[in-house]
């Protein structure tokens, strides 16, 4: 099967979904299909694009950001990095996946030699622009698999048929257990992201507040691009940290806490989790994915600063409890498989083909 994934763009700095989309690409490649990843570096020709992508490089620019992908391009697939999503530059197939309401629009308007079209949906991103023209997307002419129960029943919710779900997974081989659960100090590690539905401003608030209570408390921020907030002295930021750092931030660590308001499958709390911390989370759709409150994690209104920060000082002052839900959250996200995963997202494809 030759098979092209659409990406929104050049994907420059860690991003969960893409991701993803890079290890099915590699996972299709070990399959034995023909697998071609495109990167388009502007969204079109217009003046408006060209404006935004001049917007994009200088903002890189201010945050270091390097011009190349920040994934490496999987064996055996072929990454074309392409000026725009121009039918020219991409090559024919027998399937052809939008992996984001924008390339939706693109993969809707490409000739049917390009493949039969699909829609891989793994969040719903209304957050990332005008609503009513995300929305039409989910209506589209294209064939969808989503990656969450809760987006399979927000399609149905629009009159809408989505196979699946094929949830995400954690490599076993890029992050695992290496320090006792039970050894670790009040520490926690939180993900940082600008958007305000990511919950950081909340989060920071809630470190603040157990900091208080327990003074010894040590904290870790992961961010892709330098916070646009003023973080206080005592959090340790780390800007782009390698899949080795935050290996040895999560296994430093005993709660990671997880303030978004809106996630599809998230990664950062699964990763954690499969390397020994106990989650305490906003329970957005996404986390109750594979998160239920009080056996793999805990969790809270969204929003709500004080439950959240109540939640962390219960895990951090009982050991024995952090443990046993830590174990827990870890045997839960080890049963995940990409290898499976992908043979199941193969197999939906090939019987729409």
């Amino acid at each position: 099967m030759k098979l092209t994934f659409i990406l929104p763009a050049l994907i420059k700095i860690p991003m969960g979904g893409a991701k993803v989309v890079y290890r099915y690409a590699e996972e299709f490649a070990k399959l034995g299909h023909t697998i071609a990843l495109v990167s388009p570096k502007s969204e079109g020709y217009r003046l408006r694009d060209l404006l935004k992508t001049g917007a994009v490089k200088f903002r890189d620019w201010q945050h270091d950001v390097e011009d190349k992908p920040y994934y490496d391009t999987p064996q055996d697939v072929e990454h074309l990095v392409i000026p725009a999503p121009d039918p020219k530059f991409i090559p024919d197939g027998d399937a052809i996946i939008a992996t984001g309401w924008q390339t939706a629009y693109w993969v809707d308007a490409m000739p049917e030699t390009k493949g039969k079209k699909f829609y891989f949906i793994q969040n719903y991103e209304t957050y990332q622009g005008n609503e009513e023209v995300i929305q039409y997307t989910w209506k589209l002419p294209l064939t969808k698999i989503v990656i969450a129960q809760w987006l399979k029943r927000k399609a149905e919710e629009f009159g809408e048929e989505a196979l699946g779900p094929v949830p995400n997974a954690i490599d076993p081989d890029e992050f695992y257990l290496i320090k006792p659960i039970e050894d670790r100090h009040p520490s926690i590690a939180m993900l940082y992201h600008r958007l305000s539905i990511k919950g950081s401003k909340e989060g920071i608030e809630v470190l603040n507040q157990v900091k208080e209570e327990i003074p010894e408390l040590k904290a870790t921020i992961f961010a892709s691009r330098k916070p646009r907030i003023k973080m206080p002295n005592w959090i340790k930021l780390e800007i782009r940290p390698s899949a080795e750092q935050l290996l040895d931030i999560y296994n430093k660590t005993a709660v990671f806490l997880h303030p978004s308001h809106r996630e599809g499958w998230p990664l950062p709390p699964a990763e954690s989790m499969v390397c020994g911390c106990a989650v305490v989370a906003a329970a957005n759709d996404g986390i109750q994915e594979y998160v239920s409150h009080e056996k793999t994690g805990l969790l809270s209104p969204i929003g709500d600063v004080n439950s959240m920060t109540s939640q962390v000082i219960r895990l951090l002052t009982n050991r024995e409890e952090r443990s046993v839900i830590a174990e827990a959250g870890r045997e839960t996200i080890s049963h995940y498989s990409w290898e499976e995963n992908a043979q199941l997202l193969e197999k939906l494809i090939i019987n729409k083909l």
